[in-house]
């Protein structure tokens, strides 16, 4: 797939309005390759970043996904969701 200038522009003006003031609650990984960041005024919604070769993506979500043992889900936050927790 081909993402050029304005799709980036489009994603980046989505996100911000819904996440614009935000403060991060919380920050993990529902998966062994992706990652939840929650954020909003008092709500769950918040932005889910996927890795996943089938199935690549970043969107807004209105609730955390569910862990499950069968997905690969880590018990315990993972080095990179430390680090973005370090620094966001």
């Amino acid at each position: 797939m081909l993402v050029d200038a304005l799709t980036y522009k489009a994603i980046a003006a989505e996100i911000g309005a819904e996440l614009a003031g935000a403060r991060i609650d919380r920050i993990s990984s529902p998966t062994r390759d992706s990652v939840f960041v929650a954020a909003g005024r008092g709500t769950r919604r918040g932005l889910l970043l996927s890795a996943s070769p089938a199935s690549a993506r970043l969107c807004l979500v209105e609730a955390a996904p569910a862990t499950s043992g069968l997905s690969g889900g880590a018990s315990e936050p993972t080095p990179f969701v430390m680090l973005l927790r370090k620094h966001l």
